[in-house]
Formats: C-alpha cells, sequence, structure tokens
C-alpha cells in the first residue's frame, strides 16, 4: 500500500480493520495505521475493528482510540476458532 492508498481511506465512508494485531507492522505501516485511527478519531468516523489479540499487545495510543467509549462501542464475542474446528474436520466429509 502505498501513502496515496492510506490517504485514501481517511475519509471512506466505513473502514473495516480485521485481525488489528496480529500483523508484524514495519514502522511506516505502523505510522500509517496510528494515522488512519487518529484521523477517524477525531473526526468521529466510523471504523469497525476485529482483533483475537488482548489489548495490552496494541500500541497504547491505538488501544486508547479504540477503548474510547464515547466515540464507539466495544463487542466482545466469544466462541470456538472455527479455523481450528475447520482444520480438525477437513477429510470427515466438512466443506469447512
Amino acid at each position: 500500500m502505498t501513502d496515496r492508498e492510506v490517504l485514501a481511506q481517511l475519509d471512506a465512508p466505513l473502514l473495516i480493520l480485521d485481525d488489528l494485531g496480529t500483523e508484524k507492522l514495519t514502522d511506516w505501516a505502523a505510522e500509517k495505521l496510528d494515522t488512519l485511527i487518529d484521523h477517524r478519531y477525531i473526526k468521529g468516523l466510523p471504523l469497525v475493528v476485529t482483533r483475537n489479540v488482548p489489548e495490552a499487545q496494541l500500541s497504547p495510543r491505538i488501544a486508547s482510540r479504540l477503548q474510547d467509549r464515547r466515540l464507539g462501542k466495544v463487542v466482545t464475542l466469544s466462541g470456538p476458532d472455527y479455523r481450528v474446528q475447520g482444520e480438525a474436520n477437513r477429510g470427515a466429509g466438512s466443506p469447512f
């Protein structure tokens, strides 16, 4: 992703970040991620984030933005990891 592509996402009607915190970020990518989240936080733009990592593994600045109850809502979902379950069922007639 280029700087131009990142900037194009700043004001997208809705931005969804999937599996936040599982990636190994370069300094450039960490800076761009912080810019995206901070911009959307300041402007009050919608952002949906999914993550499987504890909050402590996120940068403190990003974690604070995502936890601000004035602008958002944290929804915790729990259940089995279907990716792992699907691997166990492969070969047992399951399409998953």
